[in-house]
């Protein structure tokens, strides 16, 4: 009976920890849109282009944690000592 409670937990984690690394995401992209459109609305052109250029960054700098845990999940549970119907 573990072994199936512990197969329908893994899907609700992977789905929490890819909502939370998209919700990071789309936060620094809104973010970047938001002061984007005040830049482009007062014919700031230069600061738009800044502020495009660093909200690029950020995101990227946002993204590739959660890309690392994404695509390294089976390691890290394996060395976190889950079960191998967890990590497989």
């Amino acid at each position: 009976m573990p072994l199936v409670t512990c197969g329908a937990a893994v899907p609700g984690a992977v789905i929490a920890d890819l909502g939370a690394g998209l919700s990071l995401l789309i936060g620094t992209v809104s973010a970047m849109e938001t002061f984007c459109g005040q830049a482009a609305g007062a014919q700031r052109h230069r600061v738009l282009g800044v502020v495009l250029q660093r909200g690029v960054a950020a995101a990227a700098a946002v993204a590739l944690p959660c890309i690392l845990v994404w695509t390294q999940a089976s390691r890290i549970l394996q060395a976190l000592g889950a079960a191998h119907v967890a990590w497989d």
